[in-house]
């Protein structure tokens, strides 16, 4: 048996008992390729026939699943793990190799291993004794093979090449491989540790795992910010559609307001009749002359026009106009009396109720959700917040009922219960505003339906006539100008109104909303 030499990550001996063949001499060579993820034990064997033949190699690629590394200890003459055995001077190291499930390793079982002396704190195998078992046609002498041991090549022990032990190979000094992990000795105490060395798992398929949950994350990051993107998108759209449907709205306007302007200017027209009296009221028929849809390009725009002087203005009428205007459509006098009261304190500046009427406390007694605001309506929907008005008797009373303007009656335009609401309307007089409204004939002055009004300033006629005259008129001075229009199909309408007013020869925008 030769000395054992460590060269790189092998450790080769050369034996001449028991070699295949009747071979004068044979090397055995023990590794172990400690790679993290694929590790690998192998034993190859190198002999020659005879002193002239050409060097043969055998190499026994049996997978081994686990090698233990034995002691026999000089007291005891007893064979132990090697556990705590760098503070022990054996007398003999022992490894075996296990064959991994299905693979076969025949005639390899130990090898044992003289250990005579240690230098620099690193075992150094001298040889090995005779080896157990026979490979191909002869038993192998000494302590090699690719399992974890003694002297083993690339094996982990004593002296091994790549495998950890005392002193040699790619462990570190005193690891060693157990099957499924590396252990390394303890740096003070001695002993066996399993620090020092990283476990060796199965990471196939890990890089394919890590770049499906980074395609996911991207994926997932892009989606928000396509989502984002959209919904900023869709407001944005919506957006633009409102302006281009108020600029349509708007050109839609101010289409009307020339057509006014130019009918206060010019009221004449082919027909001489017709001429007279327009001539008295450039805009009479304002609500079916200019309503209806136009269109301003590819756009359809619906356009009403409402003469003002035909509603009651439920902000400036007093409580004698409102009295006779319900009563005049709900035909009710108990309940007239009690609305009439309640819509005189939604919009007083105090919260004292009057009769019949319900102010702050109330309506929080009641449980309402609005409270009386104390101020003008600003809508006529807004009447349905008033404590007792219900839904049936708002759509009764809002054809006659608006909050804007200047408070005048037309009388050639006004229906009949608006009329009623004027002071000093007495029935006579109402008969003849509609008996000459029904013949086509336009009312020229109020004192032509008040009898005896142009008797002289004293006369009672003269007397009903300024009453009347203080607030109703003849001729339409404000109109209500609604437009919808929309920018495109998918766009919402757009709702715009606006309050023009004949000034002179002119029409006038008072606002627009």
């Amino acid at each position: 048996m030769t000395p054992a030499v460590i060269s790189g990550d092998e450790l080769r001996f050369t034996t001449t008992a028991d070699n295949p063949a009747g071979a004068p001499s044979a090397t055995m060579r023990l590794f172990i390729d400690d790679d993290e993820k694929t590790p690998e034990v192998g034993l190859t064997v190198e002999y020659q026939a005879n002193a002239q033949s050409p060097l043969q190699r055998q190499q026994l690629d049996a997978g081994i699943s686990g090698i233990t590394v034995e002691y026999l200890d000089s007291r005891t003459n007893r064979w132990y793990p090697a556990v705590g055995a760098a503070a022990i001077t054996p007398r003999a190291m022992r490894l075996t190799l296990v064959a991994a499930e299905g693979d076969s390793l025949p005639g390899l079982l130990s090898v044992p291993l003289v250990v005579p002396t240690t230098q620099q704190g690193q075992t150094v195998v001298a040889g090995g004794a005779a080896g157990g078992g026979a490979i191909g046609g002869g038993g192998f002498g000494g302590g090699g093979g690719r399992g974890n041991g003694g002297g083993g090549g690339r094996g982990n022990g004593g002296g091994g090449g790549r495998g950890p032990g005392g002193g040699g190979g790619r462990g570190p000094g005193g690891r060693r491989w157990t099957g499924r992990r590396w252990r390394c000795p303890a740096r003070r105490t001695g002993g066996w540790s399993w620090r020092g060395w990283p476990m060796i798992r199965n990471r196939r398929g890990v890089a394919m795992l890590a770049a499906m949950w980074l395609i996911l994350g991207i994926s997932i990051v892009s989606l928000q910010f396509a989502l984002s993107g959209k919904e900023r998108r869709v407001l944005a759209l919506a957006a633009a559609d409102r302006g281009q449907g108020r600029g349509i709205a708007l050109a839609a306007l101010a289409n009307v307001q020339a057509q006014l302007d130019q009918a206060a200017r010019s009221p004449a027209s082919g027909n001489a009749a017709l001429a007279v009296t327009r001539s008295g009221d450039p805009w009479m028929g304002v609500d079916s002359i200019y309503s209806g849809v136009v269109m301003l390009d590819e756009h359809e725009v619906a356009v009403r026009a409402r003469d003002l002087g035909a509603q009651l203005n439920i902000n400036t009428a007093n409580e004698d106009q409102l009295r006779l205007l319900f009563q005049a459509v709900l035909r009710d006098a108990g309940l007239t009396e009690r609305l009439v009261q309640r819509i005189l304190d939604w919009r007083d500046v105090d919260d004292l109720p009057r009769l019949n009427s319900a102010e702050r406390d109330a309506y929080l007694k009641a449980g309402a959700l609005v409270l009386p605001a104390n101020r003008p309506f600003r809508d006529v929907a807004e009447l349905a917040m008033v404590d007792g008005m219900t839904p049936q008797i708002l759509a009764l009373m809002s054809p006659y009922l608006r909050v804007y303007g200047q408070g005048t009656i037309n009388l050639n335009s006004a229906p009949e219960a608006v009329l009623r609401s004027i002071p000093g309307m007495t029935p006579q007089i109402l008969s003849n505003v509609l008996a000459q409204r029904s013949r086509g004939m336009r009312i020229a002055s109020v004192a032509s339906v008040v009898p005896g009004a142009t008797g002289g300033r004293g006369n009672a006629g003269a007397v009903i006539a300024g009453q009347i005259g203080a607030l109703a008129v003849v001729d339409t001075r404000e109109v209500e100008v609604t437009i919808v229009a929309t920018a495109g199909p998918s766009a919402l309408p757009i709702k715009v109104t606006a309050l023009l007013q004949r000034n002179g020869q002119s029409a006038t925008l008072a606002w627009v909303r």
